[in-house]
């Protein structure tokens, strides 16, 4: 079987599951770990594009007592509800500028932008392989990189 690029519905996934592995590790490690080393930079860039996609993310899930949560399912709604306070926790000052009707739209936009130039640099750095049922894809480099942006699904 060949080699077939990722689509952009796995990418999400794939950068999502890179970025989470490489912050425990960091975290793990941290008192080990010489943060000028070229992995300590990509651990930290990981963890940047994490907080940029938790605050795009975060901005976009909207009120609880938005319409489009009236159909959805209760276990849905309450895991997404889960995440927003995990969120308000973990980054009380950014959440702080995103409800505000002043700064509001200017934060969600710069939040944006770091997610998607956070993420050119993660996908532009490295080239990812993977199998999946036997057939192998592989996703980054700077062609990649160029193709997906702005990648901004949350």
């Amino acid at each position: 079987m060949g080699e077939r690029k990722l689509s952009s519905s796995l990418l999400i996934i794939v950068l999502n599951l890179i970025t989470m592995s490489k912050n425990k590790k960091l975290k793990k490690n941290k008192d080990k770990v010489s943060y000028t080393s070229p992995e300590a930079m990509e651990l930290i860039l990981c963890g940047k594009m994490e907080k940029y996609f938790k605050l795009v993310s975060y901005a976009r899930k909207g009120d609880p007592d938005h319409p489009m949560w009236k159909d959805c399912p209760e276990h849905i709604k309450q895991g997404a509800f889960n995440t927003l306070a995990k969120t308000e926790e973990m980054y009380p000052e950014e959440v702080d500028e995103i409800k505000d009707p002043c700064s509001g739209s200017w934060a969600h936009g710069f939040n944006s932008g770091m997610l998607a130039a956070f993420r050119y640099i993660a996908t532009a750095h490295k080239e990812v392989t993977f199998k999946e049922d036997g057939e192998k894809f592989t996703f980054g480099g700077l062609d990649d990189a160029e193709a997906e942006f702005p990648m901004l699904d949350t």
